[in-house]
């Protein structure tokens, strides 16, 4: 805690170079939050955060980062709104929230209790189109001539910063702390594999999060994107053909954190069953934006872009 003034400070401020040092500061867990002095939100939050802190002293420390004076620690874990907030226990990030005054709640403490002995969560886990690591300037290779219906968008590793609309022509250079989303739909009604065949020269690597939007996603739609091997989410927006089943495309993806499965025309929904099937095999998958934990989903992580 800081002094300012004569009066105590419960939420400590701190930078790019004493980031690390505090989160292992001493054995409590760490809630983050993301800040900036222009942010209205922020600054609404402010007091309700430092009454948190206060109360939660004995078993939370509580930091503040300017991500405007932070720029490498808010790119390292993919800030890109603000106010964000962030649990850490023992210097690993657990729990990643923009839904700030809602998460300071006691559902956010039964959250904190939820998650003694897990480590290893990254906030690409809550959301895989915001990755935790700033990527490298890359090269995309499509097809020399651009498809309609397929569009390529480069989302920056920044507070508010605009997204960019690329070509999927040729070599596309991806600028250095972008993300890639790529939407692909069958908005012609002729099928959406001529779309997918566009896809087919892309490294494995080359697209974080990909949404797909038709409903003859069957065994060759899955085939044509299975290379794909680094896809941090995938979202149907329409339901697949009966002869792909959720369990099929989160198992075809090794990487992948989060998927959307859209419903079928008659607007049935994947069952809570099969989500929590899916989730036994693969636990740190989010399935149509909910966690295999409740207590972790009523904190309403962001799960989606």
């Amino acid at each position: 805690m800081t002094q300012v003034s004569g009066t105590q400070r419960f939420v400590i401020e701190v930078d790019d170079d004493s980031f690390d040092a505090a989160l292992v500061a001493d054995d409590r867990s760490v809630v983050v939050e993301f800040t900036a002095t222009w942010c209205g939100p922020c600054k609404r939050l402010a007091p309700v955060l430092e009454q948190f802190a206060e109360k939660h002293a004995d078993s939370v420390r509580v930091i503040a980062v300017d991500a405007d004076a932070s720029p490498v620690t808010t790119a390292r874990f993919g800030v890109t709104s603000l106010p964000t907030l962030m649990l850490f226990r023992g210097g690993e990030p657990l729990l990643f929230s923009t839904r700030a005054e809602e998460a300071l709640s006691a559902d956010f403490m039964a959250a904190i209790a939820a998650t003694d002995g897990e480590t290893g969560w990254s906030p690409a886990a809550a959301d895989p189109a915001f990755h935790p690591v700033s990527r490298g300037e890359r090269t995309l290779v499509f097809p020399d001539k651009a498809v309609a219906d397929v569009t390529l968008t480069y989302i920056p590793f920044r507070p508010n910063a605009e997204r960019i609309t690329a070509e999927t022509r040729g070599e596309q250079r991806v600028p250095a702390g972008c993300m890639t989303l790529l939407q692909v739909g069958d908005f012609d009604g002729t099928g959406v594999l001529p779309e997918l065949a566009h896809l087919g020269g892309l490294a494995p690597d080359a697209i974080d999060s990909l949404v797909v939007v038709a409903s003859d996603f069957g065994r060759q739609a899955l085939e044509r994107v299975r290379h794909l091997s680094g896809l941090r989410k995938l979202t149907l927006l329409r339901a697949p053909e009966p002869s792909v089943s959720v369990f099929d495309v989160a198992a075809a993806f090794s990487e992948l954190r989060s998927l959307g499965f859209g419903p079928t025309a008659d607007g049935v929904r994947l069952d809570d069953e099969s989500i929590a099937r899916v989730q036994a095999a693969h636990p740190a998958l989010i399935v149509n934006n909910r966690w295999r934990s409740a207590r972790l989903r009523r904190v309403d992580l962001r799960a989606g872009a």
